[in-house]
């Protein structure tokens, strides 16, 4: 006889999850929040940082390091969630969602980034995790959405997910879409509207057909430094996200682009929606321990997250 599912109750138990108790002072702060579900990759690294930390001098640098994208899913789970800010200051919502960010870092979160919309209203967190289990994962969006709750206040969550990677292409070789605090990136969103054919086409033949346009148009884009092919875990809509070396190159590919006349002639009778989104990257999880001298833990971090996106070569 088949064991009976634990239901959310028991599961609560059995990983830790409780409804936290929070600080009014520091929303995510960790003490706030039970573990839950750390990665084995997570514990060692933080054995090392606490068994070397008092080797570390204090030095000021305006290093900006870097954040990744992978290429496939092989290794790495990717979580992002949108927002649309209510409070008059954007700021106070950065620093709460980058309190939100070490929050996740107890919850194995390797490295995260926050985008801030240039022109609209929009914000964007973007994590990446170890690759785990189906039920873990499940359980991992729980606890991400127990936790935001606490942004309610300063913004409405108009999105999340996890991701799906089919691809990525980048100009200098490496496995993974590389970006850092300043960079320009922009998210180029893609589906079919509802009233249309797509019930009458397999969900694969969008996928990689927008995956196809992708790879093909991405060398004719002057001024790409990187991108990734992304599909919603959960929703048929992919996500093309594009590293940009300048906001000018940027803003001149989206105003000459003939990228959705030609997703149209791929997909005859269905109609095409599309549109851009340019955001600036306004934190990486790595700025916050990059006054460190010597062989400081972010950057022991970056390795160590590049180590798991080259496994995918």
């Amino acid at each position: 006889m088949e064991a009976k599912k634990p239901n959310a109750t028991r599961r609560a138990f059995l990983y830790g999850i409780q409804r936290p108790v929070v600080s009014s002072a520091h929303p995510f702060c960790w003490s706030n929040y039970p573990p839950f579900a750390i990665s084995s990759f997570y514990i060692s690294f933080t054995i090392l940082f606490r068994s070397n930390i008092t080797n570390y001098t204090p030095k000021h640098t305006h290093t900006h390091m870097a954040c990744f994208m992978p290429f496939t899913n092989k290794n790495l789970d990717i979580f992002i969630c949108v927002f649309r800010p209510t409070v008059a200051i954007i700021d106070d919502l950065v620093d709460a969602l980058k309190q939100f960010s070490f929050f996740t870092e107890r919850l194995g979160c390797i490295h995260s980034s926050i985008f801030n919309s240039i022109h609209g209203n929009m914000i964007i967190w973007y994590g990446a995790w170890i690759k785990r289990s189906d039920e873990n994962k499940e359980l991992l969006h729980e606890a991400l959405l127990l936790a935001l709750t606490n942004l309610q206040s300063m913004a409405v969550l108009l999105d999340h997910d996890f991701m799906v990677a089919y691809g990525g292409e980048v100009r200098d070789g490496s496995p993974a879409a590389k970006f850092s605090t300043g960079d320009i990136v922009c998210f180029n969103t893609i589906h079919l509207l509802s009233d249309t054919k797509m019930n009458k086409m397999n969900d694969q033949d969008f996928v990689y057909t927008c995956f196809s346009v992708f790879q093909s148009y991405f060398h004719k884009m002057n001024g790409t430094v990187a991108g990734v092919c992304l599909k919603y875990e959960s929703i048929s809509t992919v996500i093309n996200f594009y590293v940009w070396k300048n906001l000018q190159s940027c803003y001149s590919f989206a105003l000459n682009s003939d990228n959705r006349e030609i997703l149209q002639n791929c997909f005859h009778d269905a109609t095409v929606f599309m549109k851009y989104d340019v955001f600036k990257v306004v934190y990486v999880s790595a700025d916050d321990v990059s006054s460190f001298q010597y062989y400081p833990p972010h950057k022991l971090l970056e390795n160590q997250a590049l180590e798991v996106v080259k496994d995918l070569e």
